[in-house]
């Protein structure tokens, strides 16, 4: 490995933005092992004093300073040389065998994580899209290509099929033939899913000649648009990453409070770049909202929502400028969704662990604040404190089978003797009234209506507030 690739990777360690060190890290290239820039850090901290006397030295005493100070350092390092070897090899030992645990936990294959960490490589090194006057033309000819690949995938799948079925091939080819047809398979299923994706960008069917979209204004300012807002949104969010380690810096250095001013005045100074992209992603959507009305546009076309330039360094989570609407679609039916949106026992199981730690924090803040002299107060934090046993009783019974995180320590909170008083009470009909276990049906949950069940259960949790409610104030 060369000295200046070594450089590189070390440097950009902590300094740099997210995309630049998904490649350059050395935590996170090959070859590198733990490296992390400390000898590197440490050398300038050493020479750091010399800094503000250098800028009043003369060349030659400049020179000489930085020499001894670096002669010293080599000597001082070599007599630390052996503690320094000890703590880098129990250093090396505990992270290789907290890796192996974690790995062993993981229950993935490392190959499938190696190559998971590959496309999010991929995906966040991907260049912003840009705009052009031809990005209507290119966009009908790369459909045109692939419907042409799509086609010529489906004759070499008909083809090997009779290959294969054809009693005069010999044995030893039809295994070669198995082989190649799934291969063909999968790349025909690839293929008729960009086609499909494709296709619901430019507003065409799979039967539709595609070659009139070629000179659409509509299509031509949908890209551009797209475009310009994907860039508006990388934009955004470094502007914002950048500001939060602004909003965190307390208590710093006068020359670290110069680097946070540099950083603050960089910041207002690419706002008004921003705030000309979004204005111009504004006028593209008023617009196609004109070629809608004219009729001049794909059918079902929606004209996108335009930016609130009041709101538009807010960046809040319910913001417009998430969403994607009249840009093109990139959900597709039938393709499968990504590796970590698939597993739904990892979201039901962190679905139980919301539930636990929302329901004990909620049990310790009311048992904290019932250390008071208000009697007023103390009335309404008992009358809070029996609705929780309530809700722990109902949530109780329904949980059960439910597994819980692995390794989790989280209690719930009240005592046993809570627990059973509330469940005498709930016995005795003074409570919620829950459905019995056997009454569940999974092929109903399976096939029935999600948005009639979903008026069902909030049917449900009105009746059992309005039955909370009527408890609470038979008991004033």
């Amino acid at each position: 490995m060369s000295r200046a690739a070594f450089a590189i990777s070390i440097f950009h360690a902590f300094g740099h933005q997210w995309p630049c060190q998904v490649i350059y890290h050395p935590r996170k290239a090959l070859g590198f092992g733990l490296s992390d820039g400390e000898g590197a850090e440490r050398l300038w901290h050493s020479i750091s004093r010399l800094i503000a006397y250098g800028r009043v030295a003369g060349f030659y005493v400049h020179m000489y300073n930085l020499d001894s100070q670096l002669n010293f350092a080599n000597d001082e390092g070599l007599f630390k040389l052996g503690a320094w070897l000890r703590r880098k090899v129990l250093a090396c030992e505990a992270k290789a065998n907290e890796a192996e645990q974690t790995l062993a936990d993981c229950g993935v294959a490392e190959e499938v994580l190696y190559s998971q960490w590959q496309a999010q490589i991929q995906a966040q090194t991907a260049p912003l899209p840009r705009q052009g006057r031809n990005k209507a033309k290119a966009a009908v000819e790369e459909l045109l290509r692939l419907r042409k690949s799509k086609e010529m995938l489906r004759e070499k799948v008909l083809h090997l099929r009779d290959l294969i079925i054809d009693p005069s091939t010999p044995n030893w080819d039809v295994a070669m033939l198995e082989l190649e047809l799934q291969s063909a398979k999968e790349s025909l299923l690839k293929t008729e899913n960009r086609v499909k994706k494709k296709e619901r960008t430019l507003g065409a069917s799979s039967t539709d000649a595609v070659w009139h979209l070629v000179n659409s204004a509509y299509l031509n300012k949908q890209m551009n648009a797209l475009a310009l807002l994907t860039r508006i949104r990388e934009r955004l969010q470094s502007r914002k990453f950048e500001l939060d380690c602004l909003e965190c810096s307390y208590r710093k250095q006068r020359s670290d409070q110069r680097i946070n001013e540099h950083t603050q005045d960089s910041v207002k100074r690419r706002e008004p770049g921003i705030a000309a992209l979004a204005r111009k992603y504004n006028s593209y959507c008023v617009e196609m909202g004109r070629l809608i009305a004219q009729r001049k546009a794909p059918r079902n076309a929606i004209a996108p929502k335009t930016i609130d330039m009041d709101h538009l360094f807010s960046l809040d989570v319910d913001n417009d400028i998430w969403l994607d609407i009249g840009l093109g679609y990139d959900d597709i039916e039938g393709e499968a969704p990504l590796r970590w949106l698939r597993d739904d026992n990892r979201y039901l199981l962190g679905e139980r662990k919301a539930m636990q730690e929302w329901f004990s924090e909620e049990w310790r803040i009311v048992a904290t604040a019932l250390n008071t002299n208000s009697r007023s107060v103390l009335y309404q934090l008992k009358i809070r404190q029996e609705q929780l046993l309530r809700l722990f009783v109902t949530w109780e019974r329904a949980i059960v089978g439910v597994p819980m995180v692995e390794n989790a320590e989280l209690e719930w909170g009240p005592s046993e003797q809570d627990i059973i008083h509330a469940r005498n009470e709930l016995e005795a009909g003074n409570g919620i009234e829950y459905s019995d276990d056997n009454i569940y049906d999974v092929e109903f949950e399976a096939e029935a209506d999600d948005l009639l069940t979903e008026h069902l259960d909030s049917l449900r949790i009105v009746q059992n507030y309005q039955d909370l409610n009527s408890l609470d104030s038979l008991q004033l």
